[in-house]
């Protein structure tokens, strides 16, 4: 035997020559693994500039001089590295994280006193996985329980600014399939992705209102609230004040006051309005296309004067319509009173989603 069978210490042999360089050989390993204190975990490429008795602990895919010493302790001494391998039960310090660590065999992990104590603050904690710089707390384990500590429980996810991210990503091998949270601003989406990369909206909760959308889902829905015009029996408004669901779907758009058909979403659309005015003699509600220049309405539907109650009339309607990509739809509401006050409410949706 030629070394000492824990620190690898070389042994003096007998009548040996040059006992010194043996002797000092010794004195430089135990100047390394002795009160062992590492200057930094994390890198994986070695210092530019590093000074005598300088130790590393090398990172992942170690690099340049440090490369295939994964894990090991580096030490600069004499102007050459020299790579120690750690046995289970050293014990060191990482100077730029103030904590202690002690090697279980595979990997530098927090020491605890078994008492309970706290190793608060820790940089990484790995739970039967390696935790890395990004996660900094890595799990593997078929569950994961958050209990209550005497009354409720509750689980936080903080970002830094509106513009941020702070949500919870599902994956398959790796691969993201689905998303839930504050993406980008503060309202709350759910989106899911095919391939990890392009992600679909399914579900938009807006932070201020709390009105649900959905923006892979068809329509266009508007309302309007005005006095009446003083022309009898004419245009008192095209419905296109405010908009309460998307603007857009697929590649039709809304805009003032006009829906246009994009080519994804060209075919049977169903109109749905619901009109509601005072004192009238008369009403009429038409979806005019620009199939007829503005000019001839489409499926006209007019109210009478049996429809009064309390000197409110209201007329619902329900109609379909093929339309083609490029065509132009628009809701107008006519009356033969010039003090009235409409309000009307139009959803406007393909008749078969896509």
């Amino acid at each position: 035997m030629t070394d000492t069978p824990n620190l690898k210490l070389p042994y003096i042999a007998a009548a040996q020559a040059q006992k010194h360089v043996t002797h000092n050989e010794a004195l430089r390993v135990l100047d390394v693994v002795v009160q062992l204190s590492i200057i930094d975990r994390d890198l994986t490429a070695p210092p530019g500039s590093p000074a005598d008795g300088d130790r590393y602990i090398i990172g992942a895919a170690g690099t340049g001089a440090w490369a295939t010493h994964d894990g090991k302790i580096a030490a600069w001494q004499d102007n050459a590295w020299v790579f120690h391998t750690p046995s289970e039960g050293w014990l060191c310090r990482i100077a730029d994280e103030d904590v202690a660590l002690g090697y279980d065999g595979t990997l530098w992990l927090p020491i605890s006193s078994g008492d309970g104590a706290s190793t608060n603050p820790t940089s990484l904690v790995g739970v039967n996985a390696t935790a890395d710089t990004t996660n900094r707390l890595s799990v593997a384990s078929p569950a994961s329980l958050f209990n209550h500590d005497g009354n409720g429980h509750q689980q936080k996810i903080n970002k830094n600014a509106t513009a941020d991210t702070a949500s919870q990503l599902y994956q398959t091998g790796f691969s993201s399939r689905a998303e839930i949270g504050l993406t980008g601003d503060d309202d709350f989406h759910f989106k899911v992705s095919p391939d990890g990369t392009a992600f679909n909206e399914a579900i938009k909760i807006d932070k201020e209102s709390g009105i649900v959308s959905f923006p892979q889902s068809p329509g266009f829905e508007i309302s309007y609230v005005t006095n009446a015009q003083t022309i009898p029996f004419n245009v008192i408004t095209t419905v296109s004040s405010a908009t309460l669901g998307s603007n857009t779907f697929n590649d039709s758009t809304f805009s003032f006051g006009e829906i246009t058909i994009g080519a994804k979403d060209a075919g049977v659309w169903i109109l749905s309005t619901s009109t509601q005015m005072g004192a009238v003699t008369l009403f009429q509600v038409n979806y005019e296309t620009t199939s007829d220049n503005w000019v001839t309405t489409k499926f006209p539907a007019r109210s009478t004067e049996s429809n009064s109650i309390n000197s409110i009339r209201q007329l619902s309607l329900s109609l379909l319509i093929n339309l083609a990509a490029g065509d132009k739809i628009r809701c107008s509401v006519y009356q033969t009173n010039s003090t009235s006050t409409s309000k009307t409410h139009t959803l406007f949706q393909p008749a078969y989603p896509r």
